[in-house]
Parts: structure tokens; sequence; C-alpha cells
């Protein structure tokens, strides 16, 4: 008994940790500049900085929370 509680007691932190929390919202900010009209218009494009692996799911997570924001 005291064994498989035990057990118990060392697997429900590693269950924990098996979590994944999901993407929170993502905000998008425009400055403005003395030609507002032409903001939002034209093509959007989001690229890795420079070194950034574009292929990480890291990165691809994010590009995709952007893009669907800037839809």
């Amino acid at each position: 008994m005291k064994k498989s509680l035990a057990a118990l007691t060392g697997l429900v932190p590693m269950m924990l940790f098996a979590c994944v929390a999901p993407v929170g919202p993502v905000e998008v900010m425009r400055f403005h500049v003395p030609q507002a009209a032409q903001l939002g218009s034209g093509t959007m494009a989001v690229e890795p900085a420079v070194g950034m692996d574009g292929q990480s799911l890291e990165y691809r997570t994010y590009a995709a929370a952007v893009s669907r924001e800037l839809q």
C-alpha cells in the first residue's frame, strides 16, 4: 500500500508537467505615420528574425497566431 501511494505521489507531478498551455491571444499594434491612409493596404508578411529558426515549433506557433490576427 505504501509503495503504491509513493508511486502515485511521484507520478502526479510528472503528469502535471506534461500539460501544454494553449497560445494566448495575440494583439497586433500598428504605428501611425503621416501616410496613415496607406496602412492596412498591401501585403504583410511574418518572417523570423535574423538567426532565428523559421522551422521551429515555437516560431511556427506564434507566426500562425499573428497571421490569424492580421487577416
